[in-house]
């Protein structure tokens, strides 16, 4: 059996987030629309998906030590098909 994962978020970093153009971040209730929009994003990996519930949840060390947010060429799509508005491409 595998170790529990406690999720501890850090407010702070959601906090900051939200300043730095995250103020819709909480809107995202994991539709995956993003994820398929993406002309980028991998199969094995929902992106921007896993980014979003990552920085809605403050779990800081899954966006600083994640190459994929480098993956992201600015398109909008995600952003333009987001149903609530969440705006993962900011």
């Amino acid at each position: 059996m595998s170790e529990p994962y406690i999720v501890e978020p850090d407010v702070g970093f959601i906090g900051e987030l939200q300043e730095l153009g995250g103020s819709d971040l909480k809107k995202c209730y994991q539709c995956a629309t993003c994820a398929v929009a993406c002309p980028i994003a991998p199969d094995e990996g929902p992106f921007p998906r896993k980014e979003m519930i990552a920085a809605s949840w403050g779990l800081k060390d899954k966006i600083v030590n994640n190459e994929d947010v480098w993956l992201c060429h600015n398109c909008g799509d995600c952003s333009d098909l987001c149903p609530r508005g969440a705006k993962p491409g900011e």
